[in-house]
């Protein structure tokens, strides 16, 4: 997906729960570009990288990120949304994520997985492990990295869904600009992917 300056316009005039659906977005784009750091720290002690598996791992990321959504929005729409608002903001949250990531194999099989694995933070540490075609697992990184992915998701992810409840309308204008002129492309490319 490619915003272009008349796209921008655009999400300027958005109504206000749609903007805020992005906002969360956006959220979720820097959540999973920190835990993704995190991850290529642990993975880069034993191994190289190649461009191909880190975009693999990133989606792979991605998706445990959006898989906390809707558990996000609602704990924190209760005082701020009626449940037909938050609903409205998770689906602005789904069409950009979906819109982004189309490229991802079998979204919808890797929520479900998600949502039935007792630990997704390992279970994506594990996934991530084969996606580098390692069956063999390195149990200590494997503690590891969920460990890390574990603290990312479920800490400081509601903290800045409760901080965008409060965000005013020039607010979330303000970051949606920002966002899609300055940082969007190194979201969705390669070349800024360490």
């Amino acid at each position: 997906m490619q915003i272009e300056n008349n796209d921008r316009q655009k999400m300027s005039g958005l109504p206000s729960l749609i903007k805020r659906g992005v906002c969360f977005f956006i959220q979720d784009c820097h959540i999973t570009k920190d835990i993704l750091k995190s991850v290529l720290e642990v993975l880069k002690k034993n191994r190289e990288m190649s461009p191909e598996k880190t975009t693999r791992v990133r989606n792979e990321l991605a998706i445990l990120v959006y898989h906390k959504s809707p558990e996000r929005i609602k704990e924190s729409y209760v005082a701020a949304l009626s449940q037909d608002d938050a609903l409205e903001v998770l689906e602005a949250v789904s069409h950009y994520f979906l819109s982004t990531y189309d490229g991802i194999d079998k979204v919808k099989e890797k929520l479900l997985e998600y949502k039935a694995a007792a630990d997704p933070a390992e279970r994506v540490s594990r996934n991530i492990l084969k996606i580098l075609g390692e069956y063999g697992i390195n149990i200590a990184e494997l503690v590891e990295m969920s460990t890390l992915i574990s603290e990312a998701i479920d800490v400081e992810p509601f903290q800045r869904t409760r901080k965008a409840f409060e965000l005013t309308e020039e607010d979330m204008t303000e970051i949606i600009n920002h966002f899609f002129v300055n940082n969007y492309r190194q979201f969705i490319t390669k070349e800024n992917e360490q």
